[in-house]
């Protein structure tokens, strides 16, 4: 026992004189590694672009926008540096009359599969080739919002990871730690901008996922108050509807969301050993090299079946059946952990969207939701369009969300 003792502390002194000593720093969330010089959209242009989009829309400020980076959490719970799109109001003549007083807002966007449609990758040049959810954003700005859109884990300057698809964790985490640097980032211009402490959050399908997943962690943690939260058209139930999608043995318009998934939860979780386990061939090989984040949507409905519409056992083995109809499996467990519609009860104003006709996120995450969140005494607005699939309820869904919004900032 003595040498034991004697080796140990010769060990540690040894160590210590090698300068290998070191102390886990914690994860500083929040904190802002880089942000870009700003790219200037005069309001006059940004018009234009309204007009001939035929919105009844006046815009008030030109707009600066940022490319930043910022701490967070990834999904493995380490350190992950992330990007995302900072979007300013601006006047050369604020200055004068002090700094503008504004809101923020949080806009998270939905599915993507290509870096390069990221929100930090967008060219104020090239706005075509730009995600068409960028001009939200913008537009939002225009209107006098400070306006964040986190790019999320595995996607814009993150290249560590695989994005992992509607993952609770790491997305809310994306969303909560994109709105601290973008806070002490206006903190930097105090003689432009002061926040008039609202806090409003806004996303459409994956983004209405991350934005009642980043409502749920900020009531949670008590750091901000939120003045208003709107999720629209979001997988909110994914244990009961969305495993439905890949259980009931009808045609899916989308299977390229849940290849998407199931790689998203293999990355995270683990829960196979490789993706012929889940995949038959040749989707076990031919899909891989699609998710690098070089690839579009399209990219990868080209390879699978029917573009992308056909039934779930055109594409996955026996063995996603087996484990889905095993209520304790591991499979069904994480669907579990990531549910958002029976996890937590809404204590800030609420507005859910979704669209009845929605295709690819069925209506009744929603309507689960409202239920369970009803069943709490929770106060929850709730509007349902009668129709519309879920690409082209976007902008009706987008344009009730500005007008509530709206009315909470005044």
């Amino acid at each position: 026992m003595r040498t034991l003792k004697v080796l140990a502390v010769v060990f540690l002194i040894v160590f210590l004189l090698s300068g290998c000593f070191f102390v886990i720093k914690p994860i500083q969330h929040g904190r802002v590694v880089s942000v870009s010089e700003p790219d200037v959209m005069s309001k006059e242009v940004l018009q234009a672009i309204v007009d001939l989009a035929g919105v009844n829309l006046t815009l008030l400020y030109d707009v600066h926008t940022y490319r930043i980076t910022y701490e967070t959490v990834g999904p493995d719970k380490r350190k992950s540096i992330q990007s995302g799109l900072i979007l300013l109001p601006y006047s050369d003549v604020s200055s004068a009359r002090g700094p503008l007083e504004v809101p923020i807002l949080a806009i998270q966007h939905g599915t993507i599969f290509s870096r390069q449609q990221s929100p930090s990758f967008f060219d104020p040049n090239d706005i075509a080739a730009d995600n068409p959810e960028d001009l939200t954003g913008i537009l939002a700005a225009g209107l006098g919002y400070a306006t964040f859109m986190p790019d999320y884990g595995g996607l814009g300057v993150d290249t560590s990871t695989f994005h992992p698809f509607c993952d609770e964790f790491s997305i809310a985490y994306s969303v909560l730690d994109i709105i601290r640097a973008g806070k002490a980032f206006l903190e930097q211009k105090p003689a432009y901008y002061t926040w008039n402490a609202k806090l409003f959050l806004a996303g459409y399908s994956e983004g209405g996922y991350a934005t009642m997943a980043a409502s749920k962690l900020i009531q949670n943690n008590s750091e901000f108050t939120i003045t208003g939260t709107v999720p629209m058209a979001g997988p909110y139930n994914m244990s009961q509807v969305m495993k439905s999608i890949v259980t009931s043995d009808a045609v899916y318009d989308h299977l390229e969301f849940l290849s998407y998934m199931m790689f998203g939860y293999y990355e995270v979780y683990h829960i196979f050993d490789s993706p012929s386990d889940v995949l038959i061939p040749p989707y076990d090989t031919e899909l891989v090299p699609l998710f690098d984040g070089e690839h579009t949507s399209e990219d990868v409905k080209a390879v699978l079946p029917g573009n992308g519409v056909g039934k779930p056992d055109e594409i996955f083995t026996d063995y996603v059946f087996e484990r889905l109809n095993t209520i304790s499996s591991q499979m069904n467990y994480k669907l579990r952990c990531n549910d958002l519609y029976n996890t937590w009860v809404p204590e800030v104003p609420i507005l859910m969207i979704h669209s009845a006709g929605d295709e690819a996120v069925p209506v009744e995450n929603s309507r689960t939701a409202k239920a369970y969140y009803d069943s709490q005494g929770a106060v929850v607005n709730y509007i349902e369009l009668p129709e519309g699939k879920h690409v082209e309820s976007y902008i009706p869904a987008l344009i009730l969300a500005f007008a509530w919004i709206e009315g909470l900032n005044e």
